[in-house]
């Protein structure tokens, strides 16, 4: 089995081995994966944190000894944006929940945009308020550009919480809330197209609005018909189901 690790500031993975293929997801700095395939001058590969499949480039894959599986959890980044230093590469600046792997020398780290104190346990819900503003982006998962399943998922894995990639496999997880009266700040919104599918999904900040990203990382209304754009006068997104995480 063959691991790599990101050591960049981040890797686009694509649908198909193509320059042209749409971007489906993207590796942040250290998060690790396994090689599962080669074409041309693109590599297959699985991710380790949330078993998702995409090619990379060749020219970005890194691979190292030190990544034996000891089943430790290394630092996450709980900066909006972090400015490091690698003896390999060196200066780069890296995105919110990020992964401090010693496999990857960083000889020095500028917190210059600190989130928070990170003594401090906060939910998904206060982390989603660090990401505000930043502009959609189809399979981003970084500060600099997010979907809006890559920014649920973001959220919760600093709070230490898994999730999947896709909305379509988190609305599979927790709970299932009744009445959007009876939703908590955390719980998380899932919406339909006309065929059923589910589409998009975003974070309660309490029963009446959701932070979501659509354009970019946003505050909008919620009821039981689903996200109100009070800037139009129209709902944008139709509600399928509340679940509790």
């Amino acid at each position: 089995m063959v691991k790599g690790i990101c050591q960049l500031s981040y890797i686009p993975m694509r649908a198909l081995a193509s320059e042209k293929s749409e971007m489906v997801s993207q590796l942040l700095f250290g998060e690790t994966y396994t090689i599962l395939d080669k074409q041309d001058k693109w590599v297959l590969i699985l991710t380790d944190y949330d078993q998702y499949e995409g090619w990379i480039s060749q020219s970005q894959v890194y691979m190292t000894d030190l990544l034996q599986s000891n089943g430790k959890a290394y630092p996450v980044v709980k900066s909006k944006i972090l400015k490091i230093n690698t003896k390999a590469w060196g200066e780069q600046l890296i995105s919110f929940g990020s992964i401090l792997h010693p496999a990857i020398a960083i000889v020095d780290i500028d917190d210059i945009n600190p989130a928070n104190d990170n003594s401090q346990e906060l939910l998904p819900v206060d982390y989603a308020t660090f990401l505000s503003g930043v502009p959609y982006l189809w399979g981003g998962r970084t500060a600099f550009g997010l979907d809006c399943s890559g920014f649920v998922q973001l959220i919760h894995k600093v709070a230490g919480i898994q999730l999947p990639r896709d909305a379509s496999e988190q609305v599979k997880m927790g709970q299932t809330v009744n009445f959007v009266q009876e939703a908590l700040p955390n719980d998380l919104v899932f919406f339909e197209n006309d065929e059923g599918q589910i589409v998009h999904t975003g974070i309660l900040i309490d029963s009446q609005n959701v932070m979501h990203a659509s354009g970019f990382v946003r505050t909008d209304s919620i009821d039981h018909h689903g996200i109100y754009d009070k800037a139009t006068g129209r709902y944008t997104h139709k509600l399928r189901i509340i679940k509790r995480i």
